[in-house]
């Protein structure tokens, strides 16, 4: 029987004997409400540190959360997770549509060389209190739409989660590199080295043509941040071929062309994501994108025949990424 939805049943009928409420529950652990119905509910796997204040707010051993003896056998099959719907498009790459943690969960230990992905940066929050105008300037921005929308407590537990499996699935020295807002950054590292990842640099994409909001009123945001690791080692691929690679990546953001398959807030221009797939991995390596999006990962892996797994929850988003892809996948090559 799967742990997670074990400890979620435990967890309501023992708070529900001792009086004790979600809201209770969410506001000792600085969560929101409906994280803590993820956990009932098994949707997600607590770390054990939450699993001990957990037990600390209700007043229970984790042995009591975690044992299946007093559990209705139904009531858990029922809950059971909805499985990814897995999509393989040739014997190069597969592509994913469901939660990435559950989905990383079932790829094998040592399977992937490069994790080269971009997750929510979590600042729906923080960009609402600053009563930003990116409804006027930029549609189906996360701050407008809440597509990250939680509380910090809870970024870092899911963060934790999708380190835990990273760490599980990448070989050993296998890479990755992540892009994050800078003031998640040493969160992240954080996170990341509790999981058996060794940080090596922090990097600065530039964008030569950001969104001129606000600029009126202040310093144009034109920057994002990539951190990069490496899997229970030191030192990983890197195809510098001789030459100095700095920390400082400049590109224009996304063309048109790259959104003829459709619109997302957050994609990555595909020269900036071909540019880490050359120097990272390997012809052949295996690249996952854990946070799909648009699925710029996928195509720069794909056009420089790499082999690439992708993992996208938003069905709408999965299926631009799946467009995307497939276009390269079936598009003529030349025979020399």
């Amino acid at each position: 029987m799967q742990e997670s939805l074990v400890l979620g049943e435990n967890l309501k009928r023992i708070r529900t004997l001792r009086g004790v409420s979600q809201s209770d529950i969410a506001k000792s652990l600085g969560v929101s409400r409906a994280f803590i119905c993820k956990i009932e509910n098994g949707q997600t796997n607590p770390t054990l540190s939450t699993i001990t204040k957990l037990c600390s707010v209700v007043g229970a051993s984790p042995d009591e959360l975690l044992n299946n003896e007093n559990v209705d056998k139904q009531s858990v099959k029922k809950k059971a997770p909805k499985k990814s719907k897995i999509h393989t498009l040739n014997d190069r790459c597969t592509l994913s549509q469901g939660d990435c943690i559950h989905r990383m969960s079932e790829i094998d230990p040592d399977s992937v060389n490069l994790i080269l992905t971009d997750p929510p940066y979590n600042l729906g929050l923080f960009m609402k209190n600053r009563d930003t105008n990116l409804g006027a300037l930029r549609e189906n921005h996360f701050a407008v739409t809440y597509w990250d929308h939680i509380e910090q407590a809870e970024w870092e537990i899911n963060m934790d989660e999708f380190f835990r499996e990273s760490s599980r699935i990448l070989k050993k020295n296998g890479s990755m590199l992540i892009f994050m807002s800078f003031m998640k950054v040493e969160t992240l590292i954080k996170i990341a080295q509790a999981n058996g990842l060794y940080y090596k640099t922090t990097g600065v994409w530039h964008k030569r043509n950001p969104m001129p909001r606000n600029m009126n009123l202040h310093f144009v945001n034109s920057t994002e941040a990539w951190v990069y690791f490496i899997n229970k080692g030191k030192t990983g691929t890197f195809n510098n071929e001789g030459k100095v690679l700095h920390d400082y990546i400049e590109t224009s953001v996304i063309n048109v062309g790259e959104k003829k398959h459709g619109k997302h807030p957050t994609q990555k221009p595909l020269s900036l994501m071909e540019h880490f797939v050359k120097v990272l991995a390997h012809k052949d390596d295996v690249i996952l994108d854990p946070f799909m999006g648009s699925g710029s990962t996928g195509v720069a892996a794909l056009t420089h025949e790499r082999k690439f797994h992708g993992i996208e929850l938003d069905e709408s988003y999965f299926n631009l990424s799946k467009s995307r892809i497939e276009e390269v996948i079936n598009a003529p090559r030349l025979i020399v």
